[in-house]
């Protein structure tokens, strides 16, 4: 703890300023007046006192007594005489009687009972049976905490090796005893051990009298005129430093690191200080401030400093033993560039500031600060600075002495409720003891350890390095942390080739095998795409596209999309996919930003687009043709080859340019790491124009593998790709988590099992729930890796190959960035954040884009240099956090960039979106947690005079923005919530969003049992308080996922699996409600045997045709024609009699699949109902003729 002297420079400035200080207090001189009477009658508890006799209740976190701990190894120890020593000094002080009633108040006992020694025994012990006897002993004194209501709360304990030979142990409550109360104590303990018969001088006052006197002091001018300075303060004061927690902690005992400076560098760290006017308590602090610093998420915030608080009131007040000690609320910023020297001054400087106003207690601060943030309780300061204060005047031993009294040191221990870390200094013999007492199990294994290693060596470079005063904070990672990262940034010899040119090669090596698989059962060669490659090629030459010209891909899902990619890269050109189903007023903003040279389509364009720029419509089939000769561009590493938008800050989509090198890392990584081969089989799932799909599109033919692609027409539909895997063997899945979830539930309501064939499974691109984690963990031979990445580095450049131990984690970790690509989490002074440290990820190496497409603003704003290295770096805007194996945790955006299934958007597109209705008047929106489901959108908005028809804000959003980026909560304020300095509490609003549940009112109540199954159903599924039984599905935010889990709660209630289709067509309750009991009751009229277990299952390809039935009943699509002609004389009857046979014979012939049958069943009656077959009027015979 400090007293004024010591945060005072010892100089001539130093006694000018006592000077003042005691000119001020003179004004109003408080004096004690001691008083016998009142010795013995209950009194109150100083502020620390009672702040420590609340902090015992077990309510608090880390609660417990207030303790000091230590252990001498003693050779020639008289007990006797010691244990008479220790009953005549509790004798001697008032306080070391004391006790606490249950009214709070504190009452001294005239005299105490005479406390023993108690004793162990060591001697028939091994050594280390010793050395756990004496941790024991330890750590059983550390966990002690007696009732104040009891006594003694302090005791010794002896263990004997021999006589007087041992190890004595000290445990001192501090509830009562200050750190100046602990000299008086081991001074005047060991003067009574040593020198039995001395009378010590009688004290003229007791602490009682101490305690009178503030509640004078508290009522004068000063202190009034201090405590509104002080509520002024608090008024900014930050909070404490945020420093990593492990969570789960329970053990509260302390650990104590320990550090020495030499006389001699205590010596020059001195003389350094005092030339530049500070004192030794203002470099020490500034040293511990910026270590914290360097592990906070902040660089300003608050330590708690204790002070002595012995005024001069009395002559006896230094040597009564008690509870003085108060603290102050101690604001450090060091956000500011400045060199070490400037930094301790400014803080010297507050600190004088502080101290001008030490009147008011830290615990009144701490209740003034609980008031203004309308808190119950004080807001606790846990990270402490303590300064031990310089041999008393008076003592009659030096530490040294005392020492030599009791032995030597071993252990000294302090520990302090809703304390977590306390560092304390002390000069001793010419030389500074420092330690840091805390508490381990509050913090990340071995960061406390890299602390005080890093504050260890800052006062070691100030005292051996003068310049190290006017240099910058210390910003440097523990040595152990360096070199971790920097095994993990792999540089690997880069592969120089396009992938049009990989194409060419297995062309030719492998021209027959397998490159493209269509949905309809086509399938293309190497040599087959290549020929339509090429084609495309030679008709975009003509069109006069030559290289590094850009053209836009409006492209639905097919084999056009990959022809398309590719023919891009085999002239050189810029591909840039787009969305076909994205607003028009968006895909001409990108168009217009673009100016590409031509537009492909095989889908319906916007009639301004087709009147504005040059479209080439591609066949719905690949046509037969030959390769075309002619040769790929070549390889060019900072050429722009692909360029993918993303969501954009000024509500404009951003054109990230893609160079040919960053692609090449990017596949040549993944190939290798992948295993990718000739034998794979890859499905295309993602959407082109999302950055992902360029490794389905490219990395597939880098290895010479297949690329299966999903029929445009069902690309959302999970049974659909469960039909394609299984039937082709797909071994590769690469999509957002949520695509995964889709096949993942749509497995279930088959066989429970993922196709066999899969063998790799890759996710990213948003959070990766465990528990789906764990569920594809338990497919045999299935290996799964998160990949992650923003587009601005090519795809992906970091990955984690997930184990079972990382789904019992909160989340998935990040990963360690992939070939040739560094990561660097970075505070916002661009240093290095330690370990465990949030900060935000900037990314280096090979994998970075250019910038973005006509927009030097945004590329100067996110592509940056770095600071010490001098490379190329982009700043994420995701915050994540380095762990000790060098993997990293994401931990979300910095920027309030929101991730809505793996679709990055920036909220001020969709506020943009959701203002331009003329309703709105303000809109933020945000992205809020739901539980296991992940995140969710939704948008707070002010109306401008009352709420919006949602329907209608639904319908502005969905003609302006992306079906991803339409928020699902549409939530009315009146008002904002405001932070402190007037900016929009996003936290606050993030906080209402998560709680509000969406009601859906109006129309009508649900009126018949169906309805109201269906209504809890709906709120099951949607997480939605709905009410209305004329509620749109979509509009109370349902989605693909939720529709599936719809189905599968409908079908467990009602018994009926109703089809995919009766979610568009039938969109509300009552609707649903109409088809339930038309179906139900169709079914219960029908000829038809009951299901039961042993009706046979449909096979996946009867599911497949059976599902599409269901999205277009009644169509032809399906049914194959035959038109026999029969030589001679036809016989109907006989014909009719062989078909009714057959069908007879052949169960499937006469099966049906009603929708009350069991999900994946069919029923078959016992014989066919009407004749298979119908007779039409005769046609006249044409003669055949030759040829």
């Amino acid at each position: 703890m400090a007293s004024e002297e010591d945060l005072l420079p010892r100089s001539a400035s130093r006694t000018n300023r006592l000077q003042e200080r005691l000119t001020a207090a003179r004004v109003q001189q408080i004096r004690i007046a001691p008083d016998p009477e009142r010795r013995h009658r209950p009194f109150a508890l100083a502020d620390m006192q009672h702040a420590y006799w609340m902090g015992r209740q077990a309510t608090f976190s880390h609660a417990g007594a207030i303790q000091f701990y230590t252990q001498y190894r003693c050779r020639e120890l008289d007990l006797e005489r010691l244990e008479l020593a220790w009953n005549r000094l509790i004798a001697r002080h008032d306080m070391l009687r004391a006790t606490v009633r249950a009214d709070g108040l504190q009452q001294v006992a005239p005299t105490a009972p005479h406390q023993s020694i108690s004793r162990g025994a060591l001697a028939d012990l091994s050594p280390s049976q010793q050395q756990q006897t004496l941790a024991d002993v330890q750590r059983s004194m550390q966990e002690e905490c007696v009732p104040l209501e009891q006594w003694p709360h302090s005791r010794l304990h002896f263990d004997a090796l021999g006589e007087g030979d041992g190890y004595l142990h000290v445990k001192l409550d501090l509830w009562n005893v200050d750190g100046r109360s602990l000299h008086i104590l081991f001074d005047e303990l060991a003067q009574l051990y040593q020198w039995p018969d001395r009378a010590l001088p009688d004290l003229q006052m007791q602490f009682c009298d101490y305690i009178a006197a503030l509640q004078e002091q508290e009522a004068s001018e000063r202190y009034q005129r201090s405590l509104a300075w002080w509520r002024t303060k608090l008024q900014t004061l930050p909070p404490a430093p945020v420093l990593p927690r492990r969570t789960g902690g329970a053990d509260n005992r302390f650990q104590r690191w320990s550090g020495t400076l030499a006389p001699e560098g205590l010596a020059r760290l001195n003389d350094s200080a005092r030339r530049r006017g500070l004192s030794l308590a203002a470099v020490i602090l500034t040293v511990y401030a910026s270590t914290l610093a360097r592990w906070s998420t902040s660089r300003h915030f608050t330590l708690n400093v204790p002070r002595f608080n012995r005024p001069d009131w009395h002559a006896d007040i230094g040597n009564v033993i008690g509870e003085f000690a108060s603290f102050s609320l101690l604001e450090v910023d060091l956000r500011a560039s400045a060199s070490f020297g400037e930094h301790a001054m400014q803080l010297q400087a507050q600190l004088w500031e502080d101290l001008d106003h030490q009147e008011v207690s830290g615990i009144r601060q701490l209740r003034e600060l609980a008031r203004l943030q309308r808190l119950g309780e004080a807001a606790g300061m846990p990270i402490v600075f303590t300064t031990t204060p310089d041999q008393r005047e008076g003592a009659a031993l030096t530490p040294q002495e005392i020492g030599a009294v009791f032995g030597e040191p071993l252990q000294v221990v302090s520990r302090t409720p809703q304390v977590l870390v306390d560092c304390q200094y002390l000069v001793d013999g010419g030389s500074l003891l420092y330690n840091w007492d805390a508490m381990p199990s509050a913090f990340p294994e071995a960061m406390l350890d890299d602390m005080f290693g890093v504050f260890s060596g800052a006062l070691a470079r100030l005292a051996d390095c003068d310049e190290a005063w006017d240099a910058p904070l210390p910003s440097a990672l523990p040595p152990a942390q360096v070199a971790t990262r920097a095994a993990l940034w792999k540089d690997a010899q880069r592969q120089e080739q396009t992938s049009a040119q990989a194409l060419a090669a297995h062309a030719r090596r492998s021209p027959d095998a397998v490159a493209l698989i269509l949905a309809q059962g086509t399938a293309l060669s190497y040599q087959e795409l290549v020929a339509q490659v090429t084609t495309l090629a030679g008709a975009l030459q003509q069109a006069h596209i030559a290289k590094g010209d850009r053209v836009i891909l409006l492209l639905r899902r097919g084999w056009q999309q990959t022809a398309a990619l590719l023919a891009c890269q085999w002239l050189g050109a810029v591909a840039v996919p787009v969305d076909h189903n994205q607003p028009e007023s968006r895909l001409l903003a990108i168009a217009n930003r673009v100016e590409p040279k031509v537009v492909l389509i095989n889908t319906p364009a916007p009639e301004q687009l087709l009147a504005k720029l040059p479209c080439m419509a591609l066949p719905d089939h690949p046509p037969k043709v030959a390769i075309v000769p002619i040769a790929p561009a070549t390889f060019e590493p900072d050429a722009v080859c692909c360029i993918i938008f993303t969501s954009g800050s000024t509500g404009l989509p951003k054109g990230v340019e893609i160079p040919q090198g960053a692609l090449a890392n990017f596949l040549q990584y993944s190939v290798r790491s992948f295993g990718l081969q000739a034998s794979d089989r890859v499905i295309s799932i993602t959407a082109q124009h999302h950055d992902l799909a360029l490794f389905d599109q490219l990395a597939t033919f880098c290895a010479g593998a297949a690329l299966v692609i999903p029929d445009a027409s069902r690309d959302m539909d999970p049974g659909h790709w469960l039909d394609l895997m299984r039937a082709h063997g797909v071994t590769i899945w690469n999509s957002v988590p949520r695509f995964m979830e889709m096949l993942w539930t749509s497995a279930q309501t088959a066989d429970g099992q993922l196709p066999a064939s899969l063998r790799q499974v890759i996710l990213g691109g948003d959070w990766i729930a465990p528990g789906l984690a764990a569920h594809l963990l338990q497919h045999r031979g299935l290996h799964l890796r998160s990949i992650g990445g923003p587009t601005e580095t090519v795809v992906w450049n970091i990955t984690h190959k997930v184990g079972i131990a990382d789904t019992k984690q909160p989340s998935i970790p990040y990963g360690k960035p992939i070939d040739n690509c560094r990561y660097y989490v970075l505070d916002k002074q661009l240093d290095d954040c330690p370990d465990h440290v949030p900060g935000e990820m900037y990314c280096g190496g090979a994998s970075l884009a250019l910038g973005y497409l006509g927009d030097p603003e945004q590329t100067a704003e996110h592509f940056l240099v770095h600071p010490r290295t001098g490379e190329k770096i982009y700043r994420t805007g995701d915050q994540g956090a380095y762990r000790p194996d060098g993997s990293l945790l994401i931990l979300g955006r910095t920027d309030f960039q929101i991730n809505a299934g793996g679709y990055r958007c920036d909220p001020l597109e969709i506020e943009s979106a959701l203002m331009a209705h003329a309703g709105v008047r303000r809109a933020v929106a945000l992205e809020v947690a739901r539980g296991d489901s992940g995140s969710i959108l939704a948008v707070c908005y002010e109306p401008r005079d009352q709420a919006c028809d949602e329907a209608e804000l639904r319908r502005t959003c969905a003609h302006r923005l992306p079906v991803a980026a339409i928020p699902r909560i549409f939530l009315p304020l009146d008002r904002f919530p405001l932070t402190a300095n007037g900016k929009v509490d996003r936290r606050a609003l993030a906080g209402l969003a998560a709680q509000y549940q969406q009601p859906v009112r109006g129309g009508r109540p649900p009126e018949n049992r169906i309805e109201e199954q269906l209504i809890v159903i709906w709120r099951t599924v949607l997480d939605v308080d709905i009410t209305d039984a004329e509620a749109g599905f979509f509009a109370c935010g349902g989605d693909s996922l939720s529709a599936t889990r719809l189905l599968l709660q409908i079908e467990k209630a009602f018994g009926v699996r109703p089809p995919l289709a009766m979610v568009f067509t039938h969109p509300t309750v009552r609707a649903m409600a109409v088809w339930l009991s038309e179906h139900q009751s169709e079914t219960e009229a029908a000829p038809w045997p009951q299901a039961d277990a042993h009706q046979p299952r449909q096979s996946w390809a009867q599911q497949r045709l059976w599902f599409m039935a269901q999205l277009a009943p009644g169509s032809p699509f399906f049914n194959l024609c035959y038109c026999l002609e029969l030589d001679g004389p036809a016989d109907a009857r006989a014909f009719a009699r062989a078909l009714r046979r057959l069908v007879e014979r052949h169960e499937p012939l006469r099966c049906r699949f009603p929708a009350s049958a069991p999900t994946g069943t069919w029923l078959t009656p016992r014989s066919a109902a009407c004749s298979p077959m119908k007779t039409c009027g005769a046609l006249n015979r044409v003669p055949r003729t030759n040829g």
